[in-house]
């Protein structure tokens, strides 16, 4: 899990460690983030799961 800087930290499931760049929708447009940008900020993991079809 150190690959993708996944850790536990106080009982949650933490993200810090990013390999894509990131897209989201605003009101108005379409936005990136690149990876690097954002490695080593904490975003909680809500829900993970795994398809193997």
């Amino acid at each position: 899990m150190s690959t993708y800087g996944v850790v536990c930290e106080d009982g949650s499931w933490i993200a810090t460690k990013y390999n894509v760049t990131h897209y989201f929708h605003t009101a108005s447009e379409m936005v990136s983030i690149p990876a690097e940008t954002i490695n080593g900020k904490k975003s909680k993991i809500w829900r993970a799961g795994c398809d193997l079809d």
